[in-house]
């Protein structure tokens, strides 16, 4: 499979500069980690979630929004609750200490420090989160193996995971793929179809594809296949698809009897949510949060709609509605358009102001006064 880059990311969100670089310089040396640096809060919480980094070290008394603000905005979202979060502060009072990690942080280092405590700490702390991570991943790999259909999983990059039918049904193996394109098991007639469906899927284009196709098997006989495509999944800040592949005549669920197309496609939504670290619905707390924040922030550095982007009226309504946290079908609902037609718009309003999430685009749009929120 491709393999992510092995370095981890560390975000620092710290206002004083000179540190800051010594800290990542520190990283640097080391090796193994990938140093990125915010020079305040609000900075800090965008480069979250933009980057999507493995390890969060904060600054308390930051002049424009306290690391406190930070780390209860970033908890909020489902994006970026998971990724391990110290506190670094020159304060050594107790009640603080005590504070730091009553709100949930993984730890809270007194400034200043040694440099063998920083790695110490960070080292532990993403040694506990790499095993949750596992045991998702084995439950995930649980939940392939159970499916009698062909699932995988691609990045723009190619092949990151396949369920055990692929390799039974298809023959290929994991070595196999490593260097595959999904394109490279299309047949040519149909190659440059489904090219254009997966491009459609990674930009979000069309919440669930449904198509069809003929794949080439390892021993090179032809099958065709009823092809269902899922977008939704970011990992790691890269977008991914997970694909279902039901030779034709042979979709059976796990009780052996024949599944129906709405059931294939439950089946995937589901493996989709399980690794998506993408949070398709903001709460309207988050809202209010990123709102204050923004708002001065906005107002301080006189920030306006100055990127020439404009929204139809449909993807206002849809961003306004996002804001208030309507999850989608409520959207849907409310505006009396289908699911997907929402999610065409949520993919447009992305695209649109260049962001990799809906949280990314309430960000923007209270920055750049685009809605009344």
């Amino acid at each position: 499979m491709n393999e992510q880059n092995s370095k981890r990311g560390i975000l620092i969100i710290e206002d004083d500069v000179q540190l800051a670089k010594v800290i990542s310089n520190l990283f640097e040396i080391q090796g193994i980690y990938d140093p990125y640096i915010a020079e305040n809060g609000s900075v800090g919480i965008q480069k979250a979630f933009e980057l999507i980094p493995d390890m969060i070290l904060c600054d308390i008394g930051m002049s424009d929004i306290d690391g406190y603000q930070v780390f209860k905005i970033l908890k909020e979202s489902s994006i970026t609750s998971m990724i391990p979060f110290i506190f670094l502060t020159g304060r050594s009072e107790l009640d603080d200490i005590r504070l730091g990690l009553q709100l949930g942080a993984d730890d809270y280092i007194v400034k200043p420090f040694r440099n063998d405590e920083l790695l110490q700490s960070i080292k532990t702390r993403l040694a506990k989160y790499d095993q949750i991570v596992e045991l998702s991943r084995k439950n995930f790999q649980a939940l392939l193996t159970i499916s009698p259909n062909i699932i995988f999983i691609l990045n723009e990059n190619g092949f990151t995971d396949i369920s055990p039918s692929f390799t039974r049904i298809l023959g290929y193996s994991a070595e196999d793929i490593e260097n595959k394109a999904f394109a490279d098991l299309i047949v040519d007639e149909d190659r440059l179809r489904i090219i254009g469906d997966l491009n459609k899927s990674f930009r979000g284009i069309d919440g669930t594809i449904s198509t069809s196709a003929r794949v080439v098997k390892k021993n090179l006989d032809k099958i065709e296949i009823n092809l269902f495509l899922q977008k939704g999944t970011t990992i790691k800040g890269k977008p991914n698809i997970v694909g279902v592949m039901v030779e034709k005549t042979l979709a059976h669920n796990n009780s052996g009897m024949l599944m129906n197309e709405d059931e294939i496609k439950n089946e995937l939504q589901r493996i989709a949510e399980y690794i998506s670290e993408n949070q398709s619905d903001v709460s309207e707390e988050l809202v209010n949060q990123l709102k204050a924040v923004y708002q001065s922030y906005s107002q301080a550095n006189k920030q306006n709609n100055d990127d020439g982007v404009n929204l139809s009226r449909r993807e206002k309504e849809v961003l306004v509605l996002s804001c208030k946290g309507f999850p989608i079908k409520q959207i849907a609902d409310q505006l009396f358009i289908s699911d997907r037609t929402v999610e065409k718009h949520r993919a447009n309003l992305m695209a649109k102001t260049g962001s990799k999430n809906i949280v990314e685009v309430i960000i923007y749009a209270i920055k750049h006064d685009l809605i009344e929120i």
